[in-house]
């Protein structure tokens, strides 16, 4: 696990956080996640901040081979899509009752970007 704390540029106040969940060293994937303050939605701070993580993670500074990027999302999450579409990932699946939250089981759909889509700059 991987984390990063996201605050406010100015006023340094904690906006969320984001990072990887876990690396599966055998595939050369990571699993990111990320969440936000309400009040810091549709304000562009996650992709900024996953552009910076997709970055790193792709890069010689990662001390894991990085190939593979997922990220998980719960259905109806529309802004959450829209940032990982920004950024190049592919939606691959939707990946039925896969999360136990609240009380209840969701759907998730499966973000994907591959190391090639992002160097050959497909976005």
């Amino acid at each position: 696990m991987l984390r990063w704390v996201i605050r406010d540029k100015l006023t340094l106040e904690y906006l969320g956080g984001c990072g990887v969940n876990h690396f599966e060293s055998e595939r050369h994937v990571a699993v990111i996640g990320y969440e936000l303050h309400y009040g810091s939605w549709g304000k562009g701070i996650a992709s900024e901040v996953l552009e910076k993580v997709v970055d790193f993670l792709f890069s010689a500074a990662c001390t894991h081979s990085v190939n593979r990027i997922e990220a998980y999302v719960m259905q109806g999450n529309m802004g959450s899509e829209r940032v990982l579409n920004k950024l190049g990932f592919i939606k691959e699946a939707l990946l039925r009752q896969h999360s136990y939250w609240k009380g209840r089981y969701h759907d998730l759909s499966l973000y994907a970007l591959l190391r090639d889509d992002w160097h050959r700059g497909s976005l």
